[in-house]
């Protein structure tokens, strides 16, 4: 059996690993509301979202546990899905 490994240039030449990239998390400072960006057109305007984490399979209780810790919204409880 023969094994290919794949490296991060040849990822990177297929397009499958982005620099720069926004897909992952984001969370809105003023409503509380999270949202999962999984393509990079869908990122929020940056003026009221900020990007949490990079990964977007997050569950919201490891959402709330990064936005309390980074301190973005004033009660990380009550975060919930857009």
């Amino acid at each position: 059996m023969r094994v290919l490994r794949i490296t991060d240039s040849e990822n990177e030449q297929r397009g499958m690993v982005m620099s720069g990239s926004k897909l992952g998390v984001y969370v809105n400072k003023k409503t509380g509301k999270a949202m999962r960006v999984s393509a990079p057109p869908l990122a929020p305007p940056e003026t009221e979202w900020v990007r949490l984490a990079d990964d977007p399979n997050l569950g919201i209780l490891a959402i709330r546990d990064l936005a309390r810790s980074k301190g973005i919204v004033p009660t990380p409880d009550t975060i919930q899905w857009q």
